[in-house]
């Protein structure tokens, strides 16, 4: 659905497009003539200041830092990148989508990333992102290292991991950037659990630690599960808050507040962080509380874990 924007400023209407996506325009009488950028505007296309002329799809009225498309050009395969941007910096992602102004891609691989908003800026080796709102940065530490899967949206948001990452905007003038964000993240892996006290890592999707901007803060809560094919499983939630101050990572607390299992709290599954600043690791122990002498019911178990944050700086 197209909004009408000062169509009273406008004493043309649209009469047909190309296959192109070039606009025609007739007057009052029904006579055709020349479009101009108001009525443009007005019935919601996209108007090329290089040609004069006005367009129904997006990706035509300006490509990459230029003006408009000739009308005879072809589209673009869906291999290829579009790219739209009013200003700003673009350095040619592949198979990427782009709106909005001053976006900064300083990226050696940019595969599947589709963008939209203002002041956006990508700095790394980027897979299958999203970047939506404004004032985002979706940021790597060292080159090589994946931010496939991450997702930011909202206002002011600032994320060095995957996952899902959304900002909550400004406190005043002098707000750094994600100062007010929350998000979540998803962890995983298999393990066999051969003795009581045993800690498995788990980790993201693309096997990475995870970081945490400098002087940043999390608030978090873990949710674990651990289960195997027979229906038996453990779970538990804890609820603690991590510090990142001038590269150091620091846990605060990191205290119980839920656990249960199938089999008469028998065991009691346990996250633990450990710390190798920038980076820290979530583990999970799986200890025998009851009389079994042995870990589970069946040893190989699957781990999945949640940790939701609020993010303060």
């Amino acid at each position: 659905m197209k909004v009408i924007n000062n169509a009273a400023q406008c004493n043309l209407k649209p009469s047909g497009s190309s296959p192109n996506g070039l606009i025609s325009w007739q007057d009052a009488n029904g006579d055709p003539t020349t479009g101009n950028a108001i009525c443009c505007a007005a019935y919601g296309y996209r108007w090329s200041n290089n040609t004069q002329q006005c367009f129904s799809d997006m990706w035509r009225g300006e490509i990459g830092l230029g003006g408009g498309v000739p009308v005879n050009l072809p589209k673009p395969s869906r291999t290829e990148p579009i790219v739209l941007l009013d200003t700003g910096i673009a350095n040619a992602p592949a198979k990427s989508i782009l709106a909005g102004s001053n976006l900064q891609m300083d990226a050696e691989q940019k595969d599947n990333l589709l963008t939209s908003g203002d002041s956006v800026t990508i700095n790394g080796v980027v897979t299958s992102s999203q970047v939506f709102g404004y004032n985002n940065k979706l940021e790597n530490v060292t080159s090589g290292e994946l931010l496939r899967g991450a997702q930011l949206s909202g206002a002011n948001a600032w994320a060095k991991t995957m996952g899902r990452h959304y900002g909550g905007g400004y406190r005043d003038d002098q707000t750094p950037i994600g100062a007010m964000q929350t998000g979540e993240l998803l962890l995983y892996n298999a393990c066999v659990y051969p003795y009581s006290g045993y800690e498995q890592s788990i980790n993201l999707d693309n096997g990475q630690d995870l970081l945490l901007p400098d002087d940043t803060t999390w608030f978090i809560t873990i949710e674990s599960v651990a289960s195997d094919n027979n229906g038996f499983f453990m779970v538990s939630t804890y609820n603690g808050v991590i510090l990142n101050k001038g590269g150091a990572i620091n846990v605060l607390y990191l205290n119980q507040s839920f656990v249960a299992d199938s089999v008469g709290n028998q065991f009691a599954l346990e996250p633990k962080i450990y710390t190798f600043a920038p980076y820290f690791k979530v583990v999970l122990k799986c200890n025998d509380i009851g009389a079994f002498g042995y870990l589970f019911p069946t040893p190989a178990v699957t781990l999945t874990c949640r940790i939701k944050y609020v993010q303060t700086r």
